[in-house]
């Protein structure tokens, strides 16, 4: 199956020669040094390997080689049967004059063979010869090549929202938004939830959620044992959400990064978020009682972003 990128329609292409009558089990398509590739002919036994690639431009098949593993030397042979073999990649020998193919199996075993598909197979890894050890055989792709690059994966989320005028429209009217709207809406798309979750828009978000406000945020701790809070604006229109405050002193510490931390009856401590209703118990060893209230608080390394 094809897709067109530039009228975005599918179609199909025509199989490679002599493919017609090939069970799909021995089959595998895969890519091979920038092209199409098929690979044909049953992996765990002596019949011939067949590779054909395909050339987008000419739109057309060619045998790439026929590889006939009945000549290979019989420890070579049994050595690299497998229920799963498929060309990796291609480089050149370290002359630099003969092309080789290289192959994977799904026991983890990779070897090469000239580009004309002729010659003895040169076995580069084994898992017996590592650290590794033995690999199970396995029908699946075991195999796969890195190579090292300074390309990013696609672009950045910063690239994208100062590129688009929506996104960058969206960016300026979300960041006036409370950080509680803000989670839900993570969850519109990916284009938002990577927006929302970028550096630029939370330093852009703090600055507009908190020192260009005329009112700061006050929440009271009704419940430090489960992190329950209200806002002030709730109690002023139920004073009776304020019943249950506990008689012990709730100690806090001043927000860093959204985040507070406190402690209540002596050793009972938490670090909370109280707009994204976070909280979690943090346990501390006080068998000598040294710990005292408001003596714990958050700073913020901007070096290590801890």
């Amino acid at each position: 199956m094809t897709f067109s990128i530039g009228d975005e329609t599918f179609g199909s292409l025509l199989s490679p020669p002599g493919f017609g009558n090939v069970a799909t089990s021995v089959s595998v398509l895969t890519e091979l040094d920038g092209r199409l590739c098929v690979c044909y002919g049953e992996p765990d036994s002596d019949d011939p390997l067949v590779l054909c690639v395909y050339y987008n431009k000419e739109a057309r098949w060619e045998k790439l080689c026929c590889i006939d593993r009945t000549a290979w030397p019989e420890t070579e042979r049994m050595l690299l049967k497998s229920l799963w073999i498929a060309p990796v990649g291609v480089y050149y020998s370290a002359a630099g004059t003969t092309l080789k193919i290289m192959f994977g199996t799904g026991a983890c075993k990779v070897f090469a063979v000239d580009s004309n598909g002729c010659g003895d197979p040169e076995i580069l890894l084994t898992p017996e010869d590592t650290i590794i050890g033995n690999c199970e055989d396995d029908y699946l792709p075991t195999i796969g090549l890195y190579e090292e690059s300074l390309v990013p994966l696609g672009r950045t989320i910063e690239d994208m929202i100062f590129s688009s005028p929506t996104a960058a429209a969206w960016f300026n009217i979300l960041k006036w938004l409370p950080a509680r709207s803000l989670s839900e809406l993570r969850m519109v798309c990916k284009e938002w939830r990577g927006m929302i979750m970028s550096d630029c828009f939370i330093r852009s978000h703090v600055i507009h959620a908190n020192y260009l406000k005329r009112s700061p945020h006050i929440m009271f701790i009704i419940d430090p044992t489960f992190g329950h809070y209200v806002h002030l604006e709730e109690c002023i229109r139920d004073p009776r959400l304020l019943m249950p405050f506990p008689p012990e002193f709730v100690v806090c510490s001043q927000p860093c990064h959204g985040l507070n931390v406190g402690n209540w009856s002596h050793a009972n401590y938490f670090i909370c978020n109280p707009i994204m209703r976070y909280f979690q118990r943090i346990t501390f060893d006080d068998s000598d009682e040294t710990f005292f209230a408001g003596h714990i608080g958050l700073g913020y390394n901007t070096e290590t972003n801890e």
